[in-house]
């Protein structure tokens, strides 16, 4: 068994996949200690047989595992992964996205059972050659400090991203694939009844946020489309929480109702 997982799920990529895979090639924990799959969604040529070659052309040592699926959407992506995944613990990474060396070994040096890990987030423009601190997470005042409310880390669990999360807290838990958007928010509120401690690296753990035109984040959709979409997610929260209130926080839930009534004017 690894110690950790990497899924990265990818529709259509370009050379930034590339950037995405060197980066865990470069990583400071030995090729051995992590694995890595890459799931191709909803396209195949080109696409598989560039994927393919290059991966010729990585170590020989480095455990890269390549599925591709008809299928198309992230959450089906990511949850192929979680079902072909042997690590411990998972870590997500979008394939135009890439992380720093250290990445890996700062958060498992921090890694438990019923703690989620979250390394430091900085958003890149590569268009205008701007490295800037993220906008939606604010990431510095969580520093040095070990957070047990999920009220407070409430905005960095919109997001299964630069995180180490332990597979025995994920268990049978899924992405929900009949969401395009918000999909990321609702599968760590399912977590929120397992999760006891939210853990930080050092702001040198960095996962890099590529801004780009083309990410699904910033695809215009119709009103019938948000309106769809946020209907769906106020009954899933429901029904997560109604499974077993006892253990959800019912604050962070209606926080969560909250935050996906604001998409009917963001997108």
């Amino acid at each position: 068994m690894k110690l950790i997982s990497v899924i990265i799920p990818s529709y259509k990529p370009g050379d930034y996949l590339k950037e995405c895979l060197n980066s865990l090639v470069s990583q400071t924990v030995g090729h051995n200690q992590f694995e890595v799959w890459v799931v191709l969604n909803g396209c195949k040529e080109p696409y598989l047989s560039d994927i393919n070659a290059f991966l010729t052309t990585l170590p020989a040592d480095f455990d890269i595992h390549l599925l591709q699926t008809d299928a198309p959407g992230v959450s089906n992506a990511r949850n192929l992964g979680l079902e072909a995944a042997t690590g411990e613990y998972v870590t997500f990474i979008d394939d135009d996205d890439w992380v720093s060396p250290n990445f890996l070994e700062e958060m498992y040096a921090l890694a438990d059972p019923m703690v989620v890990v979250n390394a430091n987030i900085l958003s890149v423009n590569i268009a205008k050659g701007e490295t800037t601190k993220d906008p939606l997470y604010d990431y510095d005042q969580f520093l040095g400090h070990e957070q047990t409310s999920m009220m407070r880390v409430r905005r960095l669990l919109s997001s299964a991203c630069f995180k180490l999360i332990p597979m025995k807290m994920i268990g049978k838990r899924r992405f929900d694939t009949n969401y395009a958007l918000g999909e990321d928010a609702l599968f760590m509120a399912s977590l929120t009844d397992r999760i006891r401690v939210i853990r930080f690296t050092s702001p040198d753990a960095i996962y890099y946020r590529r801004i780009r035109q083309g990410s699904a984040m910033r695809h215009h959709r119709t009103i019938r489309q948000r309106a769809v979409n946020c209907f769906g997610l106020y009954g899933s929260y429901l029904s997560i929480f109604l499974s077993d209130p006892l253990h959800y926080n019912p604050i962070f839930f209606l926080n969560r109702l909250a935050a996906v009534s604001k998409w009917w004017f963001r997108y």
